[in-house]
This record gives C-alpha cells, sequence and structure tokens, in this order.
C-alpha cells in the first residue's frame, strides 16, 4: 500500500488543481456565453480535434461574437470580430500580450523561441533585435539581395518542372525555396537538394508542433503531472521531451556557431542576420534563438502563402491575365521585376492582399494569455483567460468583405465610389505586442515571388497524358499553420524571351 501511495497523492493533487481552477471568486459581471459545461471537465469533450476555426464559427453563429469556454478549469475566450479583437489584443495589449504556459513546449526546449514566450524581459529583447534587423524598410532592404539570389533559383527549378508532375512538385519546389531564402537569411547558408541541415530542422519543426497541441498530452492540462517520475507508467512524454530538448538545442547552436567560427578565423562571411547581430556585440544567446525563430516561424508559413497563390491562379486565369499585363506594361519583358518596381504595381500588391485575406495562413493566430481581469463589451473576462482570434471567420465576413468566397484582387484598389475593403494585414499578421516581428520580410519575399513568377511563367490546370484535366479546389487543411490541399499543375514559360531571362539573372 505505501508504494501506491505517491500514485493516490498526485491524483488527488490533480483533482485539488483542477478544483482549484473551476472554483473562483464569482464576478459582478457575467461571462460571455458558450456551449454548457460539464462539472470538472467543462468543454473538454466539446473541444474539436482539427479544423478548430470551423467549430468555432459555428458556435459564433449561434452565441455571438465572443464565444467563452472552459476546459478542465482553464477558461478560454474565441474572438469572431475583428473590432473586438482590435480592442482587446491591440489597444489593452499591456494585458493581453502574454502567451499560455502549455507544459510539453516548455519540458522540451522550446520556450526561448520568441514567438511562445512569456511576457517579460527575455521578450522585450527578443524583438529588439528582430526588429532593429528587419523591422523597417531601410534596415530590410540590406536582405534583399539575398531574397532576390534565392527566387531566381526557384525560379530556374521551376524551368524543370516536370511535365507529369505528382501533388508534391510545387510543394517540394516551393518548400526548397523557402528555405533557402530563410537560411541564407539567418546564417548565410545556401542549401543543396536534400540538405541534411535542412532535414533536421524540419524534424525538430514538426516536434513543436505536436508538443504545442493542448489536447495532445495530459500534462498540458494538468502541469501538476510534471512531477510524475520518468518510470511511472503513461509518462513516456517526459522521454520525448528529453530528446526533443537535446534535439532543439543542438539545431539551434550548430548553424550559429558556424558563422561565429568563420568571423573567429578570419574568413569572409556573407552578410546574415546572425553575422550582423555578432558585429554589433549582440548576447549569443539571443542571437541564435531570435534566428531560429524566423526561421521556423516563417518557413511552413512562407510556403503555405505560396501555395494558395498558385492555386489561385489556376482558379482564374482572367486575374493572372491581368497582373502579367501589369508588369508587362510597367517592367517590360526585358528583365525580371525587382524590390525596387513595388510601388508601381498596385495590382500585385492587391493580389496578395487578397491571397492573405482568401487564404488563412494561421487561421487561430497564435494564443494570448490574458495578465489581468478585463471588461469587454459588458462581460467579465478573468486573468489567465487564454484568448483565440477566428482569423479564418474574420476574413469570410460577408460584412467586411461582399462575396467573400469570390477571389477578387479589386477588393483593395481604389475606386470612385467605392471604398477599399479592410485590409486584412490588420489580423493576418497577429496583433498588438504579439503582432510578426517579421512580417515586413515575409511580404517582401512573397511579392518578389509572386511578380516573378507572374512575369516568367504560366500556371494552369494540368491536363495528363489521356486529356483529362484536374483542376485544383480550394480547400483548406487541418493544422495550426493551414495549407491549401495539394494539388498537380502545368508550369511553363510565357515565352522563349522569359525563360532566358530566367537562365541569365539565376546566380552561379
Amino acid at each position: 500500500m505505501l508504494g501506491a501511495s505517491p500514485f493516490y497523492a498526485l491524483v488527488a493533487a490533480a483533482f485539488v488543481f483542477v478544483l482549484s481552477r473551476i472554483v473562483r471568486r464569482k464576478p459582478s459581471m457575467p461571462r460571455p456565453p458558450g456551449p454548457p459545461r460539464l462539472p470538472l471537465i467543462g468543454n473538454l469533450l466539446d473541444m474539436p480535434p482539427d479544423m478548430e476555426w470551423l467549430k468555432y464559427d459555428k458556435w459564433s453563429r449561434k452565441y455571438g461574437d465572443m464565444v467563452s469556454l472552459n476546459v478542465l478549469g482553464q477558461p478560454m475566450v474565441i474572438l469572431s470580430n475583428l473590432k473586438t479583437a482590435n480592442y482587446l489584443l491591440d489597444k489593452k495589449s499591456i494585458v493581453s500580450c502574454d502567451r499560455p504556459d502549455i507544459p510539453m513546449l516548455r519540458m522540451s526546449g522550446f520556450s526561448p523561441i520568441t514567438l511562445i514566450q512569456n511576457y517579460g524581459v527575455d521578450f522585450k529583447h527578443s524583438r529588439r533585435l528582430i526588429h532593429k534587423s528587419i523591422g523597417s524598410e531601410s534596415s530590410l532592404s540590406r536582405f534583399y539581395p539575398l531574397q532576390s539570389a534565392e527566387i531566381r533559383r526557384f525560379l530556374k527549378r521551376l524551368l524543370a518542372f516536370p511535365e507529369h508532375p505528382t501533388e508534391q512538385s510545387l510543394y517540394q519546389c516551393s518548400h526548397f525555396a523557402a528555405s533557402a531564402i530563410l537560411l541564407r537569411s539567418c546564417y548565410g547558408y545556401s542549401i543543396v537538394d536534400n540538405d541534411p541541415q535542412v532535414a533536421a530542422i524540419e524534424t525538430v519543426m514538426r516536434g513543436f508542433v505536436i508538443t504545442g497541441i493542448p489536447t495532445a498530452f495530459w500534462v498540458n492540462f494538468a502541469p501538476i503531472l510534471t512531477y510524475l517520475p520518468s518510470w511511472f507508467p503513461g509518462t513516456k512524454w517526459k522521454a520525448l521531451a528529453r530528446q526533443l530538448k537535446h534535439d532543439i538545442e543542438a539545431e539551434v547552436d550548430r548553424p550559429f556557431h558556424v558563422v561565429r567560427q568563420q568571423m573567429n578565423g578570419g574568413k569572409e562571411v556573407e552578410f546574415c542576420y546572425t553575422a550582423d547581430l555578432l558585429n554589433e556585440g549582440e548576447d549569443d544567446f539571443f542571437i541564435k534563438w531570435t534566428a531560429s525563430t524566423l526561421y521556423g516561424a516563417g518557413s511552413d508559413a512562407a510556403i503555405a502563402s505560396s501555395g494558395a497563390f498558385y492555386k489561385a491562379m489556376i482558379l482564374h486565369p482572367e486575374i493572372q491575365d491581368r497582373a502579367q499585363a501589369e508588369i508587362d506594361l510597367v517592367v517590360g519583358t526585358d528583365r525580371l521585376p525587382t524590390m525596387a518596381d513595388r510601388s508601381s504595381l498596385p495590382y500585385i500588391e492587391a493580389l496578395l492582399l487578397e491571397v492573405y485575406r482568401w487564404h488563412s495562413v494561421v487561421p487561430l493566430g497564435f494564443p494570448h494569455r490574458l495578465m489581468e481581469d478585463e471588461i469587454v463589451d459588458g462581460y467579465f473576462l478573468q486573468a489567465g483567460t487564454v484568448v483565440l482570434v477566428n482569423s479564418w471567420k474574420i476574413s469570410q465576413d460577408p460584412n467586411i468583405y461582399p462575396d467573400p468566397h469570390v477571389f477578387d484582387p479589386t477588393r483593395f484598389l481604389p475606386s470612385e465610389g467605392k471604398p477599399m475593403q479592410q485590409d486584412p494585414r490588420a489580423y493576418y499578421f497577429g496583433h498588438g505586442r504579439r503582432m510578426c516581428a517579421g512580417r515586413l520580410f515575409a511580404q517582401a519575399a512573397l511579392f518578389e515571388m509572386v511578380a516573378t513568377s507572374l512575369a516568367a511563367f504560366n500556371v494552369s490546370t494540368y491536363i495528363d497524358e489521356n486529356g483529362v484535366p484536374h483542376p485544383p479546389v480550394a480547400e483548406q487543411v487541418k493544422g495550426q499553420i493551414s495549407h491549401q490541399s495539394r494539388f498537380k499543375c502545368t508550369i511553363k514559360p510565357r515565352s522563349a524571351r522569359a525563360e532566358a531571362l530566367v537562365r541569365e539573372c539565376v546566380e552561379e
């Protein structure tokens, strides 16, 4: 019986922990409405396993734009209204800029990643470094040559796009390009096909995604379970956390130390984020973790955005034609567009905004946590409440975007008697002090990829050897970062001159 004592003690402690989170002082004002709760577990059984934004949309239609939930004592609120999100997460950012603690992420060594850092001195310093390097147009422009070189390598890969592609063909090209742009910008590292460095980082990032799913591990609901010994039945997650901690530390250190060793050895190092901050005497710890954040947070999102763009062009060839006509008129056909052309290509800019609106890469954003009690629209939100914004719902709101299911870049072009619609970047890149620190970098890279692709190539529906067309379907897939479903397509140079331009401009 004595051997069972620790087990019963932990069960009792877990029960008390959950109960203490449920039994709170009763507020004088009501909480937001939401689905009914069961004793102790609250809305645990109501939580959708995937595509959560669709379930939250359904709840918003029934309960309103602010839906209250409680999962094992953890209060949550889902916002489906941009005005409310702007008030709570932008105007009241000082009380809503924290992140919820996810024990499995913390145990796995991911806590220093800027994206999930708790609000405090370390977070502020991390943000300062990123902003210093890529947070303004003047600082960001230093990265344009690296970005352009890798995008042109991407274009050359498109020249070799298979005549009979698989559903993975375009994804693989986009994956290579995103990895190449970010690793070269962060570390001055030029990748190759099947690069082991990329594979190792991708393995770690998959671990980040898995451990960050609150419903994947019981310890995320009941942190007291972290005190269970590793030999205890059902604690295999502890071994997983130890392995991931080892892996993330190795992958954060490795590329950083390569740059440092090259600099210490007197070698000429290509300009990059890490070398730039080392030259300025910034702290090693913050340099390597912010560099890892830029790659980890940016690569998958960039792939998702580019996939949405290509699918939209296949589904709407008339929009592709209009975009190409603008490029031909402004840039001509004797060179490819560059960042210097951006301000002269308003339709391309509008096209990018419509890609952001049409496909929500992060449909629920990343969760915020209230550090103080707050009153919003007459409802009480207690300190510790986790706040999610249903960005997908906002992007599809017909009151903001008439005919939201129609892909229409002219929403964002000025015209007489017709006001421009809401800029999706107001919610696409997050809110307040948690707004994406690399958003200018991401927008610049997507602009140049889109503009040069349109200038050089036509993308169209794949027709197989039997003459059967395989049109893509506009369909998002599950995931914290959501992609369009994979699809086959045909990509061919617009002309012999366009093909020659791509071959001439690629950095050898």
